[in-house]
């Protein structure tokens, strides 16, 4: 039972038109399109786009999204996010919407972002988009962890124990979490890090400590690293206005780019933020990238035998290196990803809504490896049987 009343209802059955929905067709089909929080990737397809919905007066307040849907082809709900100038934010929520010659139930929740007055939900395909009964509805941090448990009770569980010596380097963020003060936690990076912060992950940290306010700003450009927000005018406006009591750093595009030294890069950041914010500091590697899983090219929806992951690319290594030399957190994503994913058995790209991107099955993996880091270490570390889901 949800404890509030929906925001927005449509049935679709009157005029969508008058409702203030537009379609857009694709202009770019099979061409590369820029999208602020991806980068150049190959164009989605056919927009459906709804109207203007009004946040609540929580900047970080959670919804769930409600909608039937029958697409002729694969797809993606999007939601996107409108600042008080009708300028819309770059941190937007992809995900799938799969494949049906019937119409399929879909449930999925969103947090709001601060900075946000409007949001709309949008539908994209490259063919029919058919959608009904959409309902957006405003619910607790409390009914999004139980959304991400029936969610992950779906998936194979993940095994993931978490180093006993995490929080050493991140003391005030703990005390800040365990005791209810208020925490800005600004996630740098591109769309990977977008994608982890659409993880709900802290839904899932708040059920473990019940008094905790964790505001997370996601502060992103797509297929962009810290050889971007190390120059000046940049570190201001992705970084230091937006005022972080705890910097993440992550993303799989932090590596060099041209003649700038991705780890350099980093370094220059996390030491600007010291001096210049103060800040905790967490280093994330990346996690999800392309399903490198070897596949039948003929039946590609087949389930996969297990495989063993890639060894880890020496830019983690040299970034894990670099966070023990300068005292910052460090948290290996790329391990836990990769393994679980070669584990799983599940059929290529099952955790995928593009070929890089996490849908909300590969996001919920990545929310349950952030829990288990902020699990309470008198609590089991162990993900799998973590809690009786």
């Amino acid at each position: 039972m949800l404890s509030q009343s929906p925001l927005y209802t449509f049935d679709f059955k009157s005029s969508p038109e008058k409702a203030g929905w537009t379609l857009a067709t694709s202009k770019n089909e099979g061409q590369q399109t820029y999208i602020a929080s991806e980068g150049w990737y190959e164009d989605k397809g056919n927009t459906l786009a709804g109207p203007k919905i009004k946040v609540t007066d929580n900047p970080w307040q959670f919804y769930r999204i409600t909608f039937r849907s029958k697409f002729a082809d694969s797809g993606y709900y999007a939601v996107f996010f409108w600042d008080k100038n009708g300028k819309m934010l770059v941190d937007d929520v992809y995900s799938s919407v799969y494949p049906s010659a019937e119409w399929v139930a879909n449930d999925v929740v969103i947090r709001g972002r601060e900075g946000a007055v409007d949001f709309t939900v949008n539908f994209i395909s490259r063919k029919q988009i058919s959608v009904c009964d959409l309902a957006v509805t405003p619910i607790t941090a409390a009914e999004a962890a139980e959304w991400a448990d029936k969610l992950y009770a779906t998936l194979p569980p993940l095994a993931y124990t978490a180093a006993p010596d995490r929080w050493s380097l991140i003391p005030k963020t703990m005390v800040n979490i365990e005791t209810g003060i208020p925490i800005r936690v600004v996630m740098l990076g591109d769309s990977i890090i977008n994608d982890i912060n659409n993880s709900n992950w802290d839904a899932l940290v708040k059920r473990l400590y019940p008094k905790a306010e964790i505001r997370i700003i996601t502060s992103v450009r797509g297929s962009t690293g810290c050889w971007h927000y190390r120059e000046d005018e940049n570190f201001k406006s992705y970084i230091l206005d937006r005022k972080p009591d705890l910097l993440i750093i992550g993303g799989i595009s932090n590596e060099s780019r041209s003649n700038i030294d991705g780890i350099e890069s980093i370094r220059e950041v996390i030491k600007k933020s010291r001096a210049q914010i103060g800040c905790e500091i967490l280093l994330l590697s990346g996690p999800v990238a392309t399903d490198w899983r070897l596949k039948d090219a003929n039946n590609p929806d087949a389930p996969l035998p297990k495989q063993e992951p890639p060894p880890m690319p020496d830019f983690y290594k040299q970034m894990a290196a670099m966070a023990q030399e300068l005292q910052i957190e460090y948290l290996d994503m790329y391990t836990p990803w990769h393994r679980y994913l070669g584990a799983s058995g599940k059929p290529w790209g099952w955790f995928h809504r593009d070929i890089v991107h996490a849908n909300d099955r590969g996001k919920q993996i990545l929310a349950r490896i952030l829990e288990c880091y902020f699990a309470p270490k008198y609590d089991s570390p162990q993900i799998e049987g973590y809690r009786n889901i």
